[in-house]
């Protein structure tokens, strides 16, 4: 049964901001701050996956090495000889490009348009000294206390953004070398 008092229009009306609702900022932005860290987290994990995955399909594609180059320059090879090699040749192609993107992902990168320093990232504070940043730290009234915690997260959300977006395309090139493997040792088996 839905509670009468979560449809009365009135109340809903009167709460048509955050600013003018009672919210507990403390709970919120440990919140939000906290799922950016998992999500990067979350980012590097499976880059770390699409790595191995990367290394083992690397390893199982060393066979195609031996001959490669000289059955594709024979004249007396079959198509399915050189139509392996040109699939190992792309394999090797898309590995690195998924190996790429993969390591991509991995390497810290933070915002590099910060207009202003920002007392609760770790850039900001490693160039200030301790009494520094003790100082400007306290002084922040509550507003901007809250405005500086809500610039990090932006900023962590950026860092979200580009970390998924790195693991899909190293996801993606991976799919295309498994795709090539898959192809050059069926031309491989005739």
């Amino acid at each position: 049964m839905i509670n009468p008092k979560l449809l009365d229009l009135e109340r809903v009306e009167q709460i048509n901001s955050v600013s003018s609702t009672p919210i507990d900022f403390t709970r919120l932005f440990y919140m939000l701050y906290q799922e950016m860290d998992q999500s990067i987290r979350h980012s590097d994990t499976k880059a770390q996956l699409v790595l191995g995955v990367n290394a083992v399909l690397a390893a199982s594609s060393v066979s195609f090495a031996p001959g490669m180059a000289q059955a594709f320059l024979n004249a007396n090879s079959s198509w399915y000889q050189r139509g392996a090699c040109l699939f190992s040749l792309a394999l090797l192609v898309f590995l690195l490009g998924s190996i790429f993107f993969a390591l991509w992902t991995v390497v810290p990168h933070t915002k590099k348009r910060r207009l202003h320093e920002n007392l609760y990232c770790f850039g900001s504070i490693a160039m200030m000294s301790e009494e520094d940043f003790t100082r400007r730290f306290l002084s922040l009234s509550m507003d901007e206390l809250k405005a500086t915690i809500i610039a990090e997260i932006h900023a962590k959300a950026y860092i979200v953004q580009h970390k998924f977006s790195s693991v899909r395309l190293s996801v993606n090139f991976l799919f295309f070398a498994v795709l090539c493997w898959v192809l050059a040792r069926l031309l491989l088996s005739f």
